[in-house]
């Protein structure tokens, strides 16, 4: 079985990571919680934390491998999804309207939808 290496990940993931954690160190620290400072930290925030678990989904499906290899589409993917999942909670979170329903409800609907979407790929590579 090959396993494909993930430099490009890691590099796209340490640029998103440094500068997203740039940008959220920025805003708290510096600017006022006008709006666009709101909307510019969910997307700092956002970034970070997709910088920050691509390498965890890079090392999962580097330990775990598949029958075919991974792409670094989706790893990227999986990243994606966990910092909009986060950004999700802070937005919810801002509002008062976080409670662990609210928490555990998008993350089996994104944990569906990326056991979705692997299988779809499982079945254009076979």
């Amino acid at each position: 079985m090959e396993t494909r290496p993930f430099y490009r990940v890691l590099i796209a993931s340490a640029v998103m990571f440094f500068g997203g954690a740039t940008a959220l160190a920025y805003l708290i620290f510096t600017v006022y919680p006008v709006l666009w400072a709101r909307w510019a930290f969910f997307a700092a925030l956002t970034f970070t934390v997709t910088g920050a678990t691509m390498p965890l989904a890079a090392y999962l499906h580097r330990r775990f491998p598949g029958a075919k290899p991974t792409t670094e589409r989706t790893v990227l993917r999986e990243g994606l999804f966990a910092g909009l999942y986060v950004g999700a909670l802070a937005w919810l979170q801002l509002g008062r309207a976080l409670s662990p329903v609210s928490a555990a409800i998008p993350a089996v609907a994104l944990i569906a939808i990326e056991a979705l979407l692997l299988l779809n790929d499982a079945a254009r590579k076979g």
